[in-house]
């Protein structure tokens, strides 16, 4: 069974675990899901902009992985999210500006 099958979660807490993979694209199908925190493993790739098709995403963290690419770009249609930690991917600058844009509240941590 994958993760796509489980439809009604609302919480998704992966930190390490030491993945070493991308993120699935069929995650957007977790239409319930509010809170992702995939922390502390070793994602790569591009983060797939699908994310931002799970409508009640509200908090995500994917603070300490290896992501590639624009994530701004793929994370600044996220319409309901609130909180985002992506600390260790891009330069604190960089995220104070596109939360500052996107009306989120940020974390850095060290």
């Amino acid at each position: 069974m994958g993760l796509e099958n489980l439809v009604n979660l609302y919480i998704v807490a992966l930190s390490k675990n030491l993945f070493v993979t991308s993120i699935p694209s069929d995650s957007g199908k977790l239409q319930k899901l509010e809170v992702l925190a995939l922390v502390s493993n070793i994602f790569s790739g591009q983060l797939p902009s699908i994310i931002c098709n799970i409508t009640n995403l509200y908090a995500l963290n994917l603070s300490s992985n290896n992501f590639q690419g624009d994530i701004t770009r793929s994370l600044q249609n996220c319409q309901n999210l609130q909180l985002l930690s992506i600390s260790q991917i891009i330069s604190p600058q960089t995220l104070a500006h596109m939360c500052h844009q996107q009306h989120w509240i940020y974390l850095i941590t060290h």
